[in-house]
């Protein structure tokens, strides 16, 4: 997500678009998603909600394991309308999680984005919905440590990544 013009000039190997949705209404909404095509074979796709929620099904070419992603672009307002827009959107998603459980019970299933959300502060309205909605689909957040040198902090989240 965000606005990687050609990501073949920054990524290795070559990453494949599964898919890109826009949203009618804001041409800022738009959700692309990338995969490594010599480690993963795309099953499916399926827009969610156009340019906020996408869902995909790969295989896992070493093995037969199916592999389920939801890919999720929040509203960026933290005013009561996106918190509301927040809320709706992720009211969408055990939908889908429920879906994928009746025909692959045994398949991974990850929640990946940008949430809009800072994380790192418990007391934010968006914050404690994101929270919430997590303890409730029963999801874990697997987080990503970058190294002090990067933008000279010591600990940094880039979006947010769940798991089930």
């Amino acid at each position: 997500m965000g606005g990687i013009w050609c990501p073949e000039l920054f990524f290795k190997p070559h990453l494949d678009l599964a898919s890109y949705s826009q949203a009618d209404q804001n041409s800022y909404a738009s959700i692309a998603t990338y995969f490594n095509n010599s480690r993963l074979k795309q099953e499916e796709s399926k827009c969610i909600a156009p340019g906020r929620i996408s869902s995909y099904r790969f295989k896992l070419r070493s093995d037969d394991l199916d592999l389920f992603t939801i890919n999720f672009y929040g509203p960026p307002s933290n005013l009561l309308e996106g918190q509301q827009e927040l809320a709706r959107l992720l009211n969408i998603i055990p939908e889908r999680i429920d879906s994928i459980r009746v025909r692959q019970p045994l398949a991974r299933i990850y929640l990946t984005g940008n949430f809009n959300c800072n994380t790192l502060n418990k007391s934010l309205a968006k914050t404690k919905l994101l929270c919430s909605f997590t303890a409730a689909s029963q999801l874990f957040e697997l987080t990503v440590e970058l190294p002090p040198s990067w933008r000279g902090l010591v600990f940094f989240k880039i979006g947010s990544h769940f798991c089930q």
